[in-house]
């Protein structure tokens, strides 16, 4: 399961230079980088299970309440 429904913006929707066609868009997976910040907000480290690349996102506390059990449980893992 991907997590792109939790990436805000512009990154939701690129497409990811390593899929076949060059065509598909990232399929973003969280890492182990989440830290909660002043103000209730919490960082999250996203990373494309195909090229790799990183996005950080801050959710409110709300948010990342209502996704909790998907970003824990869709973490990104290198074997």
């Amino acid at each position: 399961m991907n997590l792109n429904h939790i990436i805000a913006g512009e990154n939701q929707n690129e497409n990811c230079p390593a899929s076949p066609s060059g065509l598909k868009k990232h399929n973003w997976l969280s890492t182990n980088e989440i830290e909660t910040k002043h103000g209730g907000e919490v960082f999250v480290r996203f990373i494309c299970k195909r090229c790799k690349k990183t996005h950080d996102q801050l959710l409110s506390t709300e948010k990342f309440r209502l996704f909790e059990r998907a970003i824990e449980l869709n973490k990104f893992m290198e074997y």
